[in-house]
């Protein structure tokens, strides 16, 4: 079964903009407190409800929201025997292999004060969860395209081995998403997580 947690408990403002008859700022200040606390029990009780029902349930994730957590994280630097900046990612998902894809403008410098070249990348990635930061996370990115100004391909493929290291440092276990613990039905999903699955629009977390 799929739910939207926006559907079971609105957001506080649409409380406040449907409420006939407030119109002072101390009013509408103390019926804002009286819905938050209605919305954090009434999520609490749903969340209780959830999962002594013993069931798996399906939590989407739009993937809009996907693509503003893992855009925030950028432009992304990482250095060895070359340096790599990784920005402007453009987020999209694969929901036929369960992938998130995402295309990068990436800037390549060397020591000893060679030029740096700029070119695009492409990086396919699966998903895990880490426990200590609460979040689902890129897991094992995979470089999949990759071009670069004024190299030829004998001299790209000598720099691909040298940037994937560096693109596995830099977005193994980038946040996707985080579980809002002030969320009832968020913390008990990171608590209960059965796993998780990309379709084409959504990332859809499983809870038991």
């Amino acid at each position: 079964m799929v739910f939207y947690i926006s559907e079971i408990i609105p957001h506080n403002k649409l409380f406040i903009q449907q409420a006939p008859g407030f119109t002072s700022g101390w009013q509408a200040l103390q019926f804002d407190r009286m819905n938050r606390t209605f919305a954090l029990l009434f999520g609490a009780a749903f969340a209780a409800i959830l999962w002594s029902c013993g069931r798996t349930w399906e939590i989407p994730v739009p993937k809009s929201m996907v693509i503003q957590e893992i855009t925030k994280q950028f432009p992304l630097e990482k250095n060895g025997i070359l340096s790599v900046k990784l920005a402007d990612p453009n987020v999209e998902f694969d929901g036929g292999r369960g992938k998130i894809v995402i295309h990068l403008k990436v800037r390549v410098s060397a020591p000893l004060g060679l030029a740096a070249r700029e070119g695009s990348l492409t990086v396919e990635s699966g998903l895990g969860y880490n426990d200590a930061k609460k979040s689902v996370v890129l897991k094992e990115p995979a470089l999949s395209q990759i071009s670069i100004a004024g190299l030829d391909s004998a001299k790209l493929g000598q720099a691909r081995e040298l940037i994937i290291p560096l693109i596995g440092k830099a977005l193994d276990g980038l946040t996707a998403h985080a579980f809002d613990q002030h969320s009832a039905v968020e913390k008990l999903a990171s608590r209960h997580l059965a796993g998780f699955r990309i379709t084409n629009d959504d990332l859809i977390i499983k809870v038991k």
